[in-house]
């Protein structure tokens, strides 16, 4: 029995398609980036309103994504050599955790700063991790 997987006591002969769907379910869940048009405008609205909450510039709205989106293409070079020395799962769970973290620190604040840092640098170092990983396979 050579070039399978022993799954739960079943053996599993082509594991491609198991590596298919975890890279399309990596994908899927990194529509991450593109809710931001939804937060958005949620900040917008309570900028708009002057309830206290969100007390940003609407001149830096932006800047949690930009910064993200930065953050994303060049984390996925570092991302790409960490999974060619160590594994895509490993890059992939890295990913997972980083982006699980940053949009846990954003719920909890309102603060610009935070908002960069949570969403634009660990979000962004998450997406392009898991990209990384995630691509290659697909």
């Amino acid at each position: 029995m050579g070039g399978g997987w022993v799954v739960m006591n079943k053996y599993i002969k082509n594991k491609g398609w198991i590596v298919s769907f975890s890279g399309l379910g990596i994908n899927l869940a990194l529509g991450i980036l593109y809710t931001w048009s939804i937060f958005k405008m949620s900040i917008k609205d309570s900028i708009d309103k002057g309830d206290g909450f969100f007390n940003w510039n609407l001149s830096s709205l932006n800047d949690p994504y930009a910064v993200c989106c930065l953050t994303f293409a060049f984390s996925m070079i570092i991302a790409g050599r960490i999974q060619d020395k160590l594994s895509p799962r490993f890059t992939a769970m890295i990913g997972g955790l980083l982006a699980g973290i940053g949009l846990i620190l954003v719920s909890q604040s309102y603060n610009l700063i935070v908002w960069i840092l949570g969403f634009g640098i660990m979000t962004g170092t998450g997406i392009g991790f898991a990209y990384a990983a995630a691509l290659p396979l697909l």
